[in-house]
C-alpha cells in the first residue's frame, strides 16, 4: 500500500442564486488548518503491455451499489467492467454505428441497475443492462436553440440522464452571426429534455467570456507560433447538483492580508442549502510557480524539430499577465454522493484539495500529484487516474482515512 506524503475546461459563471464575498470574521473557516486526510491505496488495474488490461484514454469511471466499476475507454470504444477485486468480468458495447456501438461516446453513467451511454456523433443514448444487453436506444430531436446576445445562436443537444430519468444539456454548438464578431458575454444554457428531445425546462443559464470578441495574441519563437495565455480568471465558479447548484466566490485577494471564499448550495428554487465561508491567507506568483507555468505550457514542442525549448519558455514566461495572488479556488469536483471535492491554488508538483461533505461540512485537506485526476468518489472511496513515468493511464482506488 502506498501512502501519499505532503509536499512543501475556461471558467463559468452560472446564474445561481447565492451569496457574495464575506469579510474575514471569527465565525469563517480556516481553510489552511482544517485537518490532513490520508489516502491509502486498495487496487490498481491497468498494464504496461497488454492493451486488454491497460487503458489509452479514460473517459469516466462509475460505480454501481454492488460494487462494480465501469470504466469509458474512448480510445477503444466501450464500457468494461470489473468486479470488487479489479477482475475484468465483461464489456460494453464496441466500435460502430450498428445497436449497441459507439463511434464518438462522450459521457456515461448509472441509472440504478441501467448504464447509459451518449454518443456525439451518432447524436442517440444508448441503455444497457448491466451485463451488456441493449434496453433501449433514444434519438432525441436536433436539439434546442438559444440566442445569446449579439445573434449568437447556441444549439444544445441532450448530453447526459439524470437521475429522474430526463435527459439534460448544456453548452452545445455555438455559430456566430455573418455580421462578424459578437461583443460582450455570451449566455449558455442548461435545459432539461423529456425523452423526445423537447425543452421541458431551464435550470441555468451560465455566461463565459467571449472568445469571438477579441483577437487572439500569439507567441511567435521560431516556426512555433502559440496563443498567449489569458490572465488567470477569479470569476465564480459555478457547479450544477441533481437538486439546484453549487456557487464558489473566490476572487483574487488585493493584498497580502488574510482574505475569504465562500461555498453557497442553492437549490432549485434558489433557497439556500448551505453557506460556507473559508478564510485563507493568499498566496502569490512566486518565480518558482512561474517557471513552471511556463515550463508545462511549452512541454507539447519540446520535441519539435528546430524548437528553441528554453526560448519557447522565455517568452511565454514574458507574456504572462499574473495578478500578486492567486485565486483560492483553481477546480472543483462533485462526488458520487455530492461531496464536494476543492481545489486550491497552483503548485509546482503537487495540489491540495480540501473535501467538504454533501451538507457543506469540511472533512479535511489532502496533497496529491498535480497529473492525477479524481475520477470517482463516495464516501471513503476514491478513484484517481494516474499516469506513469511512460504516460501510460492507470485507474487506482483509494481508501480515504481521517475526518
Amino acid at each position: 500500500m502506498r501512502h501519499r506524503l505532503r509536499p512543501a475546461p475556461v471558467l463559468i459563471a452560472a446564474a445561481l442564486a447565492g451569496c457574495g464575498t464575506a469579510s474575514s470574521r471569527s465565525g469563517d473557516i480556516d481553510a489552511d488548518d482544517l485537518p490532513e486526510l490520508a489516502l491509502v491505496e486498495e487496487l490498481r488495474i491497468g498494464s504496461l503491455e497488454d492493451p486488454e488490461l491497460g487503458f489509452s484514454s479514460i473517459g469516466g469511471v462509475a460505480v454501481d451499489a454492488g460494487g462494480r466499476t465501469y470504466v469509458l475507454e474512448r480510445q477503444e470504444r466501450e464500457i468494461r467492467v470489473y468486479d470488487r477485486d479489479g477482475t475484468r468480468v465483461g464489456t460494453i458495447g464496441g466500435p460502430g454505428s450498428g445497436p449497441g456501438e459507439f463511434e464518438s461516446p462522450t459521457s456515461f453513467g448509472l441509472l440504478a441497475d441501467t448504464v447509459w451511454v451518449s454518443d456525439s456523433r451518432l447524436g442517440r443514448m444508448t441503455l444497457f443492462t448491466s451485463a451488456g444487453e441493449v434496453v433501449s436506444t433514444i434519438m432525441p430531436s436536433a436539439g434546442a436553440t438559444f440566442e445569446s446576445p449579439g445573434g449568437v445562436r447556441v444549439t444544445v443537444r441532450p448530453s447526459r440522464i439524470r437521475a429522474d430519468g430526463l435527459l439534460e444539456g448544456s453548452g452545445g454548438r455555438i455559430t456566430v452571426p455573418n455580421g462578424g464578431p459578437p461583443q460582450g458575454d455570451l449566455l449558455l444554457p442548461r435545459f432539461v429534455f423529456d425523452r423526445s428531445g423537447a425543452v421541458i425546462d431551464t435550470i441555468a443559464i451560465d455566461t463565459i467570456r467571449n472568445p469571438f470578441s477579441t483577437s487572439v495574441e500569439r507567441i511567435e519563437v521560431g516556426a512555433i507560433r502559440i496563443s498567449k495565455t489569458p490572465p488567470p480568471s477569479d470569476e465564480p465558479y459555478p457547479v450544477t447538483t441533481a437538486d439546484g447548484g453549487i456557487r464558489i466566490e473566490r476572487p483574487h485577494a488585493p493584498t497580502g492580508d488574510e482574505s475569504v471564499f465562500t461555498v453557497t448550495r442553492t437549490g432549485l428554487a434558489g433557497d439556500t442549502v448551505y453557506h460556507r465561508a473559508f478564510r485563507y491567507a493568499p498566496r502569490p506568483y512566486d518565480d518558482a510557480l512561474i517557471d513552471s507555468m511556463a515550463a508545462r505550457r511549452a512541454q507539447p514542442y519540446e520535441e519539435r524539430a528546430g524548437a528553441d525549448f528554453d526560448a519557447l519558455k522565455a517568452a511565454i514566461r514574458e507574456a504572462y499577465v499574473l495578478p500578486p495572488f492567486q485565486a483560492p479556488v483553481t477546480l472543483v469536483r462533485l462526488g458520487a454522493d455530492e461531496s464536494l471535492w476543492i481545489r486550491r491554488e497552483e503548485a509546482t508538483g503537487a495540489h491540495r484539495w480540501i473535501v467538504l461533505r454533501p451538507d457543506g461540512s469540511p472533512r479535511g485537506q489532502l496533497e496529491f500529484p498535480r497529473r492525477d485526476v479524481i475520477a470517482w468518489s463516495s464516501g471513503d472511496q476514491l478513484w484517481m487516474i494516474e499516469r506513469d513515468e511512460y504516460d501510460v493511464q492507470w485507474l487506482v482506488r483509494y481508501r480515504i482515512r481521517g475526518g
